[in-house]
């Protein structure tokens, strides 16, 4: 049998009417419905409440996105780094990111194990690992060029194992050197982070400074699950989870670093690097999700296509 229409012919057109509904019912439930009746009511399962989690994220993503670059254009002082005291709109960012942190959270400890997937995310394809390879490479230039001008090791270091991050992104992963490889682009996000931390020139608190260091720390664990899947040890939930939630921190920062930076009113080039590492990973994580959320075909039209084949 198929699944269940979600609601009934009446309940369909009251829920449509509503322009909240509209898009709900269009962009999650519609295509992806698997409910149970009981007692003319909807109960919907754990499945479809895992994927209504999962794509409730990149949504509140990017309202997060949006409030910040405001912020950033509106409230941030040059020259102080901060945000205005009264600044309101890098707290609404704040909250949806939270929200999408909320929900990524949620879908790890509803999510079935059994009906997630285990394909391995680097069966998608070269093109969804350039973006994290690119960001990979122009955070080790910039940081390159900031080793050339205070010789500090660190900064070669985490340059140097930036590009290594960027090649394991873009190389054909073999059973032996793609494991080895593997343990790199964490580290190279440690790293980063270090950097940051180290780097005297931006204040300790300084808010783009730590919405950087906070998305790097999830990457550091996405990459870990990833790396599962080239031990064949792969967690098909651990990973999803870490995904979703990357994707929900790093929308402090993937955007409003490279607007300030623009601006001129943020002129630390490590935060850059940093900043552009992580829009390169997000755009990689969300291409590869893509996959995860695809709309669930019903056992009725597999077994069509099985008897038309």
């Amino acid at each position: 049998m198929g699944s269940s229409p979600l609601f009934h012919k009446k309940e369909t057109i009251i829920f449509e009417k509503c322009g909240i509904g509209h898009i709900l019912f269009k962009f999650v439930l519609y295509n992806n419905c698997n409910c149970d009746f009981k007692k003319g009511g909807v109960r919907l399962n754990k499945k479809l409440w895992a994927l209504f989690c999962a794509r409730l994220v990149p949504i509140a993503g990017i309202a997060a996105a949006v409030f910040m670059v405001l912020g950033v254009l509106l409230s941030y002082e040059k020259g102080t780094n901060y945000f205005e005291p009264n600044a309101i709109l890098p707290i609404f960012a704040v909250i949806w990111a939270i929200f999408g942190l909320v929900a990524a959270l949620i879908f790890a400890i509803i999510a079935p194990k059994e009906e997630i997937d285990s394909f391995s995310p680097f069966e998608a394809g070269l093109l969804t690992s350039l973006p994290a390879a690119l960001g990979f490479g122009i955070g080790a230039i910039l940081l390159a060029v900031d080793f050339f001008k205070n010789q500090s090791a660190l900064f070669l270091i985490a340059a140097l194992l930036l590009l290594a991050s960027a090649a394991h992104l873009l190389l054909k992963k073999g059973d032996r050197a793609g494991a080895v490889l593997g343990f790199i682009p964490p580290v190279a996000c440690a790293l980063l982070i270090a950097v940051l931390y180290f780097d005297a020139s931006l204040e300790m608190n300084a808010p783009l400074k730590v919405a950087v260091q906070t998305a790097l720390l999830p990457l550091m664990l996405y990459f870990t699950a990833e790396l599962r899947y080239l031990l064949n040890r792969e967690i098909p939930r651990l990973y999803f989870a870490l995904a979703l939630i990357s994707v929900a921190l790093a929308s402090l920062c993937v955007i409003s670093v490279p607007v300030a930076f623009l601006m001129g009113t943020l002129k630390n080039t490590n935060c850059l690097a940093a900043a552009l590492s992580v829009v390169g990973l997000t755009v990689t994580i969300l291409l590869r999700l893509n996959r995860y959320l695809q709309p669930i075909p019903s056992p009725e039209n597999d077994t069509k296509e099985t008897d038309a084949q």
